[in-house]
């Protein structure tokens, strides 16, 4: 499962349906297993994902963030890290943090492939 960001407005791309992803050289990824997305379903985090932050995706989709909702996820993830959380998944949000808020400054955006 993968996490990327685009560090520029290059390396966000429109697929044939019209869906937009992140491919290419100016890009950061983070890939996690199907352990840690164990440890990250039993922690709610896909429920509260489409709750907060109206996410489309479940495990095997994915799901475009522009900047805008990167703000929000932002947001979300500074306060899940406040709480007590799984030191398998903590990488994961501090990841989340990291590239929501890398995609708010360059105004990009985020890309979850599950």
């Amino acid at each position: 499962m993968w996490i990327r960001v685009a560090k520029h407005q290059s390396a966000i791309k429109i697929g044939q349906a019209g869906n937009r992803y992140i491919d290419g050289p100016l890009i950061e990824e983070f890939y996690f297993d199907e352990a840690v997305a164990e440890a990250l379903d039993a922690d709610q985090f896909l429920p509260e994902m489409w709750e907060k932050l109206q996410a489309m995706f479940d495990w095997g989709d994915c799901d475009y963030f522009e900047a805008n909702r990167c703000k929000k996820l932002y947001t979300w993830v500074s306060e899940r890290l406040c709480k007590d959380i799984s030191p398998a998944i903590r990488p994961v949000y501090e990841v989340m943090q990291e590239y929501s808020a890398l995609a708010v400054r360059l105004n990009t955006g985020m890309y979850f492939d599950f």
